[in-house]
C-alpha cells in the first residue's frame, strides 16, 4: 500500500494538535483528516473509510475508548493508535484490553 492509498484518522479534542500532524502526513503523501469532537468523529467514519486512526484516549467531552467502540464497528479493518498527552495515563490499560478484544 503506497503513502497515498493510506488513510489516516486524528482524533483528539485539541484541534491545533490535529491541525499540525495532519499537515505533516498530508506533506509526506498521506491521505490526513481529523475530528476534534464526537459529531466531527461520527460524520467522518461513517463518511469516509479509514486505514489508520490516531486516537486520543483522554478527551473532554468523551472517553476515547466509547470512540473506540464506535470506530471498531463502523470500522473494523482500520488500526489504531492510541495516544495520550498523560505520560502515566490510568485509563491505558483497560484502552489496550478494549484493543485486544475489538
Amino acid at each position: 500500500m503506497s503513502r497515498n492509498e493510506l488513510s489516516i484518522l486524528i482524533v483528539d479534542d485539541d484541534e491545533e494538535f490535529c491541525e499540525e500532524i495532519a499537515e505533516a502526513l498530508t506533506e509526506e503523501g498521506y491521505a490526513a483528516g481529523y475530528a476534534c469532537d464526537r459529531n466531527a468523529v461520527d460524520k467522518k467514519i461513517s463518511a469516509e473509510n479509514f486505514s489508520l486512526v490516531l486516537l486520543d484516549i483522554k478527551m473532554k467531552e468523551e472517553n476515547g475508548i466509547d470512540v473506540l467502540k464506535r470506530l471498531k464497528q463502523k470500522q473494523p479493518q482500520a488500526k489504531v493508535f492510541i495516544v495520550s498527552g498523560k505520560p502515566h495515563s490510568e485509563s491505558l490499560s483497560p484502552s489496550l484490553c478494549c484493543v485486544n478484544h475489538a
